[in-house]
């Protein structure tokens, strides 16, 4: 028997339940719970309007043993001014132990050098280069890519440069011009003076011997003293350089040719996505 001030103990607990069961789950949980289902089947329904159309297979091709690859990047200089024709390269240069590189490229002296000095200078000596210089650093991982007969081959690049405008050339005019007028000088002294020469005499100790250099200073010590191996330089439209792209595109070679082949499996590469961070 119930009352209005009173209920049955079966529907208190009806009441209380569904209490419960409301404050168990908050509304902005349930909201986020909504949009993440919904956000899903906008993905399954995304990829299944997406459907894959081509598969093109990607080629690893090695290059012969006696060859490399190198990027050379020119930081200051526009992708729409190539060095071809009136700006080809003029010569190009390596330190083979310190991987030091260098080329030679001209410079218009027609609209490049102000009139003034022009007239007021000796046209022999005007420079009419420029020199651009970069450390080779090796890569790994660095490929250029090139398409052909519908399959994407990746050609492995060995080392990369950042060519910037060098002014070594400049001081070594300098110090050229320096030598050759005290040098000048000195015949000068010598068939008008007496000849009388003053000789400054050093003593080296044991210790002398052992390395004062080490790290960036020893390294650069080092290039300084080393000497330039020349190389010539073929132009993009050469016929060398072409027989070269000739060669290095062609796919008949078999030994050469090394599909890529992955060796992760599925679950593998979800792992890896996915991949728990442990916080000590």
């Amino acid at each position: 028997m119930s009352t209005g001030l009173f209920v049955q103990d079966d529907d208190v607990d009806m009441e209380t339940n569904h209490d419960i069961n409301k404050t168990n789950i908050p509304e902005d949980d349930e909201q986020q719970q909504q949009f993440q289902l919904e956000e899903t089947q906008e993905k399954i329904d995304e990829d299944e309007n997406d459907p894959v159309i081509q598969e093109i297979p990607i080629i690893m091709k090695s290059i012969p043993s006696n060859s490399d690859i190198v990027l050379l990047q020119y930081p200051g200089r526009s992708k729409n001014r190539e060095f071809i024709n009136q700006s080809k390269i003029l010569g190009s240069r390596i330190k083979e132990n310190s991987r030091v590189v260098e080329i030679d490229t001209p410079i218009d002296t027609n609209k490049f050098y102000d009139e003034q000095f022009k007239y007021n200078s000796d046209l022999e000596n005007l420079i009419s280069k420029q020199s651009l210089k970069g450390n080779l650093l090796k890569t790994d991982g660095y490929y250029f890519a090139n398409v052909v007969n519908d399959q994407l081959i990746l050609y492995p690049i060995n080392e990369t440069a950042q060519l910037r405008q060098s002014l070594d050339y400049i001081d070594k005019d300098t110090s050229q011009r320096k030598e050759a007028h005290h040098a000048l000088n000195n015949q000068n002294y010598n068939g008008n003076g007496s000849g009388v020469q003053v000789v400054q005499m050093t003593v080296k100790g044991a210790s002398d011997n052992a390395p004062r250099l080490g790290g960036a200073l020893l390294s650069k010590k080092n290039a300084d003293e080393e000497e330039y191996t020349n190389y010539k330089w073929h132009d993009v439209n050469n016929e060398e350089n072409l027989k070269v792209k000739e060669t290095l595109f062609d796919l008949s070679k078999d030994d050469l040719i090394k599909p890529l082949v992955s060796k992760t499996n599925k679950n593998e590469y979800v792992d890896l996505l996915v991949k728990e961070i442990f916080v000590e």
